[in-house]
């Protein structure tokens, strides 16, 4: 066994032991199981990265929700009123074709 691989050996030791993984390190899977540590580590750094991201996000919606509401309302009238108009519009319109109807 030489250095590197003895080096190698003790820092994956204490950086399994630091994330609790207490049981037996062999030699023969060392390269395995430091690649291994090294995909877990960077896959919980991207986890982490994406939650925060996400965490940032909900609340871009939640800001842009409460600035959305003035404009649903505006819409929901504005919708009332565009009914009410094209009712009038179509009263107005067969009191026209009664009136034509009867000349």
């Amino acid at each position: 066994m030489g250095y590197e691989t003895e080096s190698i050996y003790k820092s994956l030791r204490c950086t399994l032991d630091e994330l609790g993984y207490h049981q037996a390190l062999s030699f023969d899977s060392l390269y395995l199981v430091k690649a291994l540590v090294a995909d877990l580590i960077q896959t919980t750094q991207s986890l982490k990265h994406y939650k925060e991201l996400s965490q940032k996000t909900l609340a871009k919606c939640s800001e842009l929700e409460v600035g959305l509401q003035p404009y649903k309302e505006d819409n929901a009238r504005l919708v009332q009123e565009c009914n009410r108009l094209h009712k009038k519009l179509i009263s107005q319109k067969d009191n026209h074709e009664d009136l034509q109807k009867g000349k």
